[in-house]
């Protein structure tokens, strides 16, 4: 029997939210699905026999009497005939039917109760109903439900099915559901029916199902739900001590599933628990909370150290590649550790020890972290500016500045490089601090469309008022990269700027195009065929290789300020520098040199033939009016193409 997920027995229902189940997880053909089907099933057979019971035996005293006055009217052959019709119904019915009189001898069974009870009907017949069955001993609650049963048979009450735990004569042990139907000689109770199931199927189901309610189907360790219920339980102890919490992620699990597939990454996490389970106390509890996240609760705790001596075995195990198939995989595991106070909860614990997992990926992975306090009140800290971030966005909060690109010919004014500031009355927040931030929080598409559209909008006007050879660029995170949508919001923008396209350059640093190489490629090609240009910032950070810049489609490379810096000083810098303007022009792209902040160094750049230049030697970050001043002595050069460096008003105003 099919059952229809709307009509799921109530039962069913409580416990599937108690799990945190909707009906999309566990619809038809899921094996959840099938397991509620079986379970449905036998709720649907007992209830539509326990309807047949009761329809077959209510019957009043009258309609009994009048029974009986009509069987002695009959004839014998009637009386026989009638007899044998009525236990053929009697028989007929599935679930067991056992007949007692008003003193609970058995007067009669039909043969599912023969077969459920293992007992003869002759044999039987006339013996005390706790003879032939009775609550299981092993049951507490079994033996108070049957005496309530046995107060309702003697007082002629009818008693509602309930599932007990059963035992026979015959020495059968099983989960059952039995009621009573009274019946009456007057007004006198006369004994009446007992209708019995055998619910073993539905009690089995009902176990498995509240066992996937606690527990990870992979790897059969405790789940999240079923883990904060015994951290509370041990936390609630008087006798529980100290506790410690272990938070296990496992480094680069991800690149298993993507390049191996999700079955390599599951045998990965079975082998995993294996090692885990090996390294940890009898006592401790692990529990998987999902993907590639665990948690080992250690109920008996002497020390923090005791703590981190365990974690420390369980990076050590998972530190050894992992054998899949022809495949090795290579994990480790980075962990946080914490332990309660005499005011922990479970839910503060967990959280402090997932602050501490994440302070050991930032500190290099593979390792394991002990929480302290300080690393909570930097978790109070990200929050606050995190809050104050968002309504710097929402408030206009923030501001543009404008980084100078000067020509490396003659260092005519090329155009700006956007950068974004966070400052207001007594405070500035450094770039690098709020741009992670967003990052991090989600919030870095936002900052970026309002940055790309601001910078648009001043582009329009530079052109506007004449200044169409002016360029501006702005920087593109790697999320910002990775997001689909990109390219159509950067199309928004296009479409109503008053500039040549090819005047907005999006700026692409070289970690974000390798850690995604492919996706980067396509995403390049889709900006570039809106017109607009893409450069690749912070060449050399990277180490990528030089030749693998032609298979992206760039327009210009930016050396980084780090290679630039020991270009006077470093003949491994200077070879590095030549060699990538040589390599950039080859593939027909221009060379930016940043982060030119003295005369040597500018002489040099423009020496080995750098086409753009920025840095401070020429000039810092200017307002938007400043920028306006530049862009007005865009036409005056501060050097002569042959001599050098002159004192013109840029550098005099950069100083």
């Amino acid at each position: 029997m099919t059952a229809d997920p709307t009509r799921w027995h109530r039962l069913l229902e409580r416990q599937i939210r108690r799990a945190g189940l909707d009906a999309e997880d566990i619809g038809p053909g899921t094996a959840l699905g099938s397991l509620l089907d079986r379970v449905s099933a036998s709720y649907d057979d007992t209830d539509q026999q326990r309807y047949l019971n009761d329809r077959a035996f209510e019957l009043s005293g009258r309609e009994m009497l009048e029974l009986n006055e009509q069987l002695r009217r009959a004839g014998a052959s009637e009386l026989a005939l009638e007899r044998d019709r009525l236990q053929a119904v009697f028989d007929s019915v599935a679930t067991g039917l056992v007949v007692v009189d008003s003193d609970r001898h058995v007067v009669d069974l039909n043969l599912a109760a023969r077969a459920l009870l293992g007992v003869e009907a002759l044999g039987s017949a006339g013996t005390p109903l706790e003879a032939v069955l009775g609550p299981s001993p092993e049951s507490p609650e079994a033996g108070a439900a049957f005496a309530s049963l046995v107060e309702a048979m003697a007082g002629g009450h009818r008693w509602r099915g309930a599932d007990l735990a059963l035992w026979t004569a015959a020495g059968i042990a099983f989960p059952g559901n039995i009621a009573f139907s009274p019946l009456f000689d007057g007004d006198l109770p006369a004994g009446g029916v007992l209708s019995i199931s055998d619910v073993s199927e539905r009690a089995m189901a009902a176990a498995e199902l509240a066992w996937r309610a606690t527990h990870d189907a992979l790897t059969g360790l405790l789940n999240r739900t079923a883990l904060m219920e015994q951290l509370n339980s041990v936390l609630d102890s008087h006798a529980a001590g100290m506790v410690g919490i272990m938070f296990l992620d496992l480094d680069r699990f991800k690149l298993v599933n993507d390049t191996l597939g999700h079955a390599a990454g599951d045998r990965l996490l079975i082998t995993a628990v294996d090692r885990i389970m090996a390294v940890i106390r009898d006592d401790d509890v692990l529990a998987r909370l999902g993907g590639d996240e665990f948690v080992v609760l250690c109920e008996r705790a002497a020390s923090p150290q005791e703590v981190m001596s365990i974690a420390d075995r369980v990076v050590a195990a998972l530190a050894h590649p992992f054998a899949l198939g022809s495949d090795i995989a290579y994990v480790s595991a980075s962990i946080g550790v914490t332990v309660s106070t005499r005011d922990s909860d479970a839910a503060s614990l967990l959280r402090d020890a997932d602050v501490a997992l994440y302070r050991a990926k930032d500190g290099g992975r593979g390792r394991a972290v002990l929480f302290d306090q300080s690393m909570r009140d930097q978790v109070a800290e990200t929050v606050r500016l995190e809050r104050q971030l968002r309504h710097a966005l929402d408030s206009g909060g923030l501001s543009l500045a404008y980084q100078p690109v000067f020509r490396g010919d003659d260092g005519r004014l090329a155009g700006f490089e956007t950068l974004v500031r966070w400052e207001g009355p007594g405070f500035e927040v450094e770039p690098k601090v709020f741009v992670s931030l967003a990052e991090d929080t989600g919030l870095v598409g936002v900052m970026g469309d309002w940055v790309l559209a601001s910078a648009a909008s001043f582009l329009s006007e530079l052109h506007d008022a004449g200044f169409a050879d002016l360029s501006l660029a702005v920087n593109v995170s790697a999320l910002q990269l990775n997001d689909p949508t990109l390219p159509e919001r950067v199309g928004e923008v296009v479409s109503q700027l008053r500039a040549p396209a090819r005047s907005l350059i999006l700026e692409i640093t070289e970690t974000a195009l390798l850690a995604e190489p492919e996706l980067a490629r396509h995403r390049i090609r889709e900006l570039r065929s809106l017109g607009v240009r893409v450069s690749l910032d912070d060449f050399g950070t990277g180490y990528s290789s030089l030749s693998a810049l032609r298979g992206f489609p760039l327009d210009a490379i930016k050396i980084d300020r780090s290679f630039v810096g020991g270009v006077t000083t470093s003949a491994h810098d200077h070879a590095i520098v030549s060699a990538i303007v040589e390599l950039g022009h080859a593939l027909g792209m221009s060379v930016v040199a940043e982060g030119v902040e003295t005369p040597e160094q500018l002489a040099v750049v423009r020496q080995l033939g750098c086409d753009r230049l920025q840095g401070f030697v020429l000039s810092r970050p200017v307002t938007t009016e400043r920028a306006w001043e530049l862009a007005a002595e865009a036409r005056v050069p501060l050097w002569d193409q042959a001599d050098g460096i002159s004192s013109g008003p840029v550098l005099a105003a950069g100083k």
